[in-house]
């Protein structure tokens, strides 16, 4: 982790929103920089992991098993517990549901190192992570809000943002 990593993020956030509001006639072209900006870093993630680290992850089984258990079943029921019990706004729900039923992977590489746990395990866990987050967010999202945001979203949003996102920068990163 580079030691300016905090400083480097809140200036960026800065910069962003001056642009932002500074320049709002950008806003498309911007927009749809944000897509490539992701695909890049993704990628970029996605290179760092050999195919070969992927297959070694896999194998060790205990760590496999705990951050799938942890990451798409425990996480998801406190998850909906807590947007219930506190939330009575589904659309609020909803929101809540995106950020933590689909933790950032750059937090969880970060929160590995900070923690001394495997990193270099956790890097090539990965792609399994977000092909499963990807995979089951739908899901989660049918069955947390008993389908009652059925018409409202798009489902070709999800299949774009995975197959832009996850199934373009891992296969480009496989391949070197």
């Amino acid at each position: 982790m580079h030691p300016y990593q905090l400083w480097i993020y809140l200036i960026a956030l800065g910069v962003g929103t001056g642009v932002g509001k500074g320049y709002a006639t950008l806003a498309p072209v911007l927009e749809q920089s944000i897509w490539l900006t992701l695909g890049i870093l993704l990628y970029a993630t996605f290179c760092q992991v050999p195919l070969l680290h992927l297959w070694q992850a896999l194998r060790h089984r205990r760590f496999m098993v705990a951050l799938i258990v942890s990451n798409f079943g425990l996480v998801p029921i406190v998850v909906w517990g807590l947007s219930h019990r506190f939330l009575s706004d589904p659309h609020l729900q909803f929101g809540v549901y995106l950020v933590l039923l689909v933790p950032c992977t750059d937090w969880f590489l970060t929160f590995t190192y900070l923690g001394k746990g495997n990193l270099p395990l956790a890097i090539a866990a990965t792609p399994v992570l977000l092909l499963l987050q990807s995979l089951l967010l739908p899901l989660y999202l049918w069955l947390f809000t008993n389908g009652s945001l059925h018409g409202q979203i798009d489902p070709t949003a999800f299949i774009d943002a995975f197959v832009r996102l996850i199934l373009l920068p891992l296969g480009a990163g496989f391949g070197e």
